[in-house]
């Protein structure tokens, strides 16, 4: 694995792998809140899916995740099998 202060692309790649995983503790937290009625509704209405839409974004943030893993050459599988699992709901 290189280390982070090897380069700026390196160190770039560890601070992209940081933020997209805060990026996915808040797509947690968002999923975890109670939705009011008249936005499901609204929701609904729209044919929007907000469950949806944070799957398809997790499967990208954690794609992302593992390209920057495979750059700074760490082990990334378990975010494989979590990419893997995110496809297949």
């Amino acid at each position: 694995m290189k280390q982070m202060w090897e380069s700026p692309e390196v160190f770039e790649a560890y601070a992209l792998i940081d933020h997209s995983y805060w990026l996915l503790d808040n797509l947690r937290k968002d999923a975890s809140k109670p939705v009011e009625p008249i936005v499901q509704q609204i929701d609904a209405t729209c044919g929007f899916d907000a469950n949806k839409q944070r799957t398809l974004d997790a499967i990208e943030i954690v794609k992302d995740i593992i390209e920057h893993k495979k750059f700074i050459e760490a082990d990334y599988s378990n975010d494989k099998e979590m990419l893997e699992k995110l496809e297949s709901l």
